[in-house]
């Protein structure tokens, strides 16, 4: 049974600096450490979506041509966890690659 979260009735979102930022470590942690945005065989996106119970009209509401809400509410949470240095840059990990830090990776 999932416990539901308070979500934004705004934006149907979780709070994108403590649940999102979780959900995305605990997303990468279960796949290695390591997503590139052009991966075949998994989303990131979609999946800390379906572990947050965002629907997908909520997910697929655009901002601007070819940016959804929800990659902007990740991005924000990618840069709280960068900040945390949980997360490695993209000077570290290169563009389009979302890495966690090492200490993360070993727990």
């Amino acid at each position: 049974m999932k416990t539901q979260l308070k979500l934004s009735p705004k934006t149907g979102f979780p709070d994108r600096y403590s649940v999102t930022a979780c959900a995305v470590v605990a997303v990468l942690a279960h796949h290695g450490g390591e997503w590139r945005c052009n991966e075949d065989t998994w989303n990131l996106e979609d999946e800390v979506a379906d572990l947050l119970n965002v629907t997908k009209s909520a997910r697929s509401r655009e901002v601007r041509p070819n940016r959804t809400a929800w990659t902007v509410h990740l991005d924000f949470a990618r840069t709280f966890l960068v900040n945390l240095s949980w997360m490695q840059p993209t000077t570290s990990s290169g563009r389009g690659v979302w890495r966690l830090t090492e200490a993360l990776v070993e727990v």
